[in-house]
């Protein structure tokens, strides 16, 4: 009886919530995007050409 109450649990679990399924969004080229100069240093992020998310702001050479 107890497997019978849980098989039925699980079927209307299904049916309740929104499967979420995992998907690679394509990145594409990197652009590089200048974020800011402190004590003499450049810092920039990367930026996906696709997407358009971006990654945080790191030293990329001198000011």
């Amino acid at each position: 009886m107890r497997g019978l109450v849980s098989a039925m649990g699980d079927r209307m679990l299904n049916l309740l919530v929104p499967r979420i399924t995992a998907r690679a969004e394509p990145c594409g080229p990197l652009q590089y995007k200048f974020c800011y100069c402190s004590g003499g240093l450049k810092y920039s992020q990367n930026c996906c050409l696709y997407s358009g998310s971006c990654y945080p702001c790191r030293v990329s050479g001198s000011c």
